[in-house]
């Protein structure tokens, strides 16, 4: 019987092809596994050269880059801490000026005054969030909760020979105010509250745009209620001044701001997420979103003091008003990703640490300056776990 070199030829390639397949696929998965595929049909591993042997082609425009396991329930959790220094500009509360000399005849002592502010801390909080693969072309629905917390207290020294200016005089409504008048300041102190609490709700979808490069586009929503407190209080002191024969004494004044304000919005979101793969384990990953936040602030202050000589304290200011703007958030990060399946690809853990920041625009509308609208900022470590189920 005369051999069909035609028909053998290709059996015995398919033949070698399919040995090769088998003694590869222990190189690409997690020894010491049994042999199992690398990935799911639908969902190619990170660099997927390294198993291009083992999973089938990924021959998809834009493949679906997970991260995925093996008969899993397509869902997962995240986790953060993270470790910011929370900045809100524009929150000056003295101002130390060189002497004036009000007595007719004595000219201005020169010299170079100081600005006391405060709205800067470094302080924890955290992530949680829950996501779940949509099994529709490897796009994702993820929520996310961010909760912080920052407090600082700052007190300035006595101003020897010198006066201060509380900020509240820069404001029209501080007119009448104590804090609009110049004096001597024996003591003063300060202090800045901030609540932050967010939820982002997004979907997703992570893909490959080059066997080492992953790309995730995402859309969603952005809600936020934020608090912050401002209260400043300050003791002045001023002699006996002679002036054309006439003496006046002055003594002890005891002045103090209360600011609040709460705001809360809502807005549409939208950025990426990408990752650049230098193994499947290793990774230099990065972020950009934008958000437009519609946003009502409720700002409350109320001044009083006590004037020298009595124990009666007046309320000079006491004020309410409501704002509504639409103002822009930025966030951005970058980091290292180290990444694992357990035995049989059956769970995927992350391990991301990185440098995250945000840029919250116009979060200043306190009674406190005229130069209202400064910038909210955040900075600082965000370390992640996420766990794939």
């Amino acid at each position: 019987m005369e051999l069909n070199w035609k028909r053998v030829l290709p059996a015995l390639t398919t033949l070698l092809a399919c040995a090769g397949l088998h003694a590869d696929n222990g190189d690409c998965c997690p020894k010491p596994c049994p042999p199992k595929p690398c990935c799911v049909p639908t969902c190619c591993p990170p660099v997927v050269e390294d198993c291009c042997n083992v999973c089938p082609p990924c021959r998809t425009v834009l493949p679906n880059g997970g991260p995925c396991v093996m008969d899993g329930n397509d869902m997962f959790i995240t986790a953060d801490f993270i470790y910011w220094e929370a900045s809100q500009d524009g929150l000056q509360f003295a101002q130390s000026t060189p002497i004036q000399v009000l007595n007719t005849g004595f000219a201005p002592t020169s010299g170079t005054g100081a600005v006391y502010e405060i709205g800067e801390k470094w302080a924890p909080g955290f992530k949680v969030g829950l996501g779940t693969d949509l099994d529709h072309d490897g796009w994702d629905l993820y929520a996310e909760y961010t909760w912080y917390k920052a407090n600082q207290t700052r007190s300035t020294p006595v101003f020897t020979g010198s006066f201060a200016v509380p900020v509240a005089s820069d404001n029209p409504l501080a007119i009448n105010s104590p804090f609009s008048d110049v004096s001597p300041i024996l003591s003063s102190t300060a202090n800045w509250n901030l609540r932050l609490n967010v939820i982002d709700l997004e979907m997703g979808r992570n893909m490959y745009l080059s066997p080492r490069l992953t790309f995730r586009p995402e859309f969603g929503v952005k809600g936020t209620w934020l608090k912050q407190n401002f209260n400043a209080s300050e003791e002045t002191f001023a002699t006996s001044i002679t002036n054309n024969g006439i003496t006046t004494t002055y003594g002890h004044f005891f002045n103090s701001t209360t600011n609040t304000m709460k705001n809360w919005g809502v807005g549409l979101r939208g950025g990426f997420d990408t990752a650049w793969h230098f193994c499947r384990e290793f990774s230099l990953v990065g972020k950009l979103a934008f958000t437009g936040l519609w946003e009502t602030f409720k700002v409350t202050r109320v001044d009083s003091g006590t004037a020298a000589g009595t124990t009666t304290t007046l309320t000079n200011i006491n004020g309410a008003h409501t704002y509504h703007h639409l103002r822009p958030v930025v966030e951005w990060m970058l980091g290292f990703r180290y990444e694992m399946w357990t035995c049989g690809d059956d769970f995927h853990f992350a391990f991301d640490a990185g440098w995250e920041a945000q840029q919250w625009f116009g979060q200043n509308e306190f009674f406190i300056s005229q130069t209202n609208g400064n910038d909210l900022g955040f900075q600082g470590l965000n370390v992640r776990v996420r766990f794939d189920f």
